[in-house]
């Protein structure tokens, strides 16, 4: 700047000193001239210039341009500044609601760096999962106002963000607000509807402007998404503990099914048709006790393994070890019409696999064993049945009982079904008639049939 000033004062032939606005010289003599004006941008005196009129206000217009334009570039670069700075902490914020998992904590985070970018005294989220449901907030922070608030409903329903700089005087504002002297809100919107809205308010009346309302906006698309990401992870999340936890006593496309139809919700008892498979060790407690207990639970541990895997293979769903014996249902809780025939395939399957694992019981030295089957079809009432504290998936009724009572009938190697299974499966011809046996608790005998090899 100095060297223009200067070929400016030799242009003009004059007799120029300039002064800042505390009267320091800063160029030429102080005895320039008679003449003084000053140097001022907006109303602000920024120096002096003194020597003869003409020169003087020259170089005053000069200064006063060259001024100017500094002041806007400075004011400019403080713009950029504070645009790169939001730009920044808006990035940083995607960054974190992207790593966030949990609804309540994307709204923490989404309140902290909003009063980092917008002023505040106060700060909530509030939130709602279900389009009627309740309003819960999220987050720690002091929030401006409740649930029940007038004008939060009010931003709801007409899903627009807004500003109000004299809140008190606002007919929405009820008493407990009249603290809140400006407030500003955005709604968190998603694709589909408005889950909630985020809420910044100031106790001192600090208002808030245009450009307040879109960094708020701009933060409020950020928080719904992230909401909607933290609760759709919850629920991939919570359905696949409930897929595995269910894994382990259906088959693994049941438990799909369940899973995507409901959930576990979908066990609740109910009466349908079902056919229910017995099996247990023949002599095991004869085996028990000539052996040590390791080996009891090897053996265990062999038998179910193996059967439960031909049980989920035929459709089945694993109901429960007892003692030696497994228990499993076929046409439940996905109601089947092929339910007997997949009980049969599963039994004569669960004594070919014991065969496989007595051949290897044998190689190591082990003593093979046998298993007895019983088979029986009708209605049960199935579900998830116990108590407040415990529950388990399956079945009662008198069909699980007629299926108890004739797996005691079956020997070694033996599969025994009813008249029923017989009837269910008519072009089955491996059925030899076993005559009429009474069964424990019946009144009357029954009719049951071994099955061929």
């Amino acid at each position: 700047m100095l060297p223009v000033v200067q070929a400016l004062v030799e242009a003009l032939g004059g007799n120029i000193a300039i002064e800042d606005a505390g009267g320091k010289l800063l160029f030429g003599e102080a005895t320039a001239g008679p003449s003084r004006f000053p140097v001022s941008v907006e109303d602000e005196v920024l120096g002096w210039v003194s020597g003869s009129a003409e020169a003087a206000a020259s170089i005053v217009s000069l200064l006063g341009h060259l001024a100017a334009k500094e002041l806007e570039r400075r004011a400019l670069a403080g713009e950029v500044l504070h645009l790169y700075r939001e730009v920044h902490l808006i990035g940083q914020l995607s960054e974190e609601l992207a790593a966030v998992l949990d609804a309540a904590d994307v709204g923490q985070a989404a309140l902290e760096q909003a009063l980092r970018l917008i002023p505040g005294t106060h700060a909530g989220i509030l939130f709602r999962e279900d389009l009627d449901g309740p309003l819960r907030p999220l987050g720690t922070h002091d929030a401006p106002l409740a649930p029940e608030s007038r004008f939060v409903a009010s931003v709801l329903e007409r899903g627009v963000a807004e500003i109000v700089n004299d809140y008190p005087a606002d007919g929405r504002a009820l008493a407990e607000e009249s603290s809140l002297r400006s407030l500003i809100s955005a709604p968190l919107l998603t694709k589909q509807r408005t889950i909630g809205l985020i809420t910044l308010a100031d106790t001192g009346g600090a208002p808030y402007s245009a450009a307040h309302l879109k960094l708020l906006n701009t933060i409020a698309m950020q928080t719904a998404a992230a909401i909607e990401n933290a609760i759709a992870s919850q629920q991939l999340l919570h359905r696949e503990v409930e897929r595995q936890a269910l894994k382990l006593y259906l088959p693994p496309q049941v438990a799909d099914l369940i899973v995507s139809s409901g959930g576990t919700s979908q066990l609740a008892g109910v009466l349908q048709p079902i056919t229910v498979l017995y099996a247990d060790i023949r002599g095991f407690t004869t085996m028990s006790e000539e052996m040590e207990a390791r080996d009891i639970v090897q053996l265990l541990n062999e038998f179910f393994t193996a059967m439960s895997g031909v049980i989920f293979q035929c459709n089945g769903t694993l109901d429960k070890f007892i003692g030696d014996c497994i228990m499993a249902l076929f046409g439940a809780p996905v109601p089947s019409e092929r339910a007997a025939q997949d009980a049969l395939d599963a039994a004569m399957g669960m004594q070919q696999a014991l065969m496989v694992l007595n051949q290897s019981r044998i190689e190591r030295n082990l003593r093979p064993f046998q298993i007895g089957i019983g088979l029986h079809c009708g209605l049960a009432v199935v579900g998830n049945i116990g108590s407040a504290d415990r529950v388990q998936y399956t079945a009662i009724g008198d069909t699980v009982n007629v299926a108890a009572r004739l797996v005691n009938k079956a020997a070694g190697g033996q599969i025994i079904v009813s008249e029923a299974i017989r009837e269910s499966l008519p072009d089955f011809a491996g059925f030899d008639a076993l005559g009429e046996v009474d069964l424990k608790g019946r009144a009357s005998k029954m009719n049951i049939y071994s099955v061929r090899d």
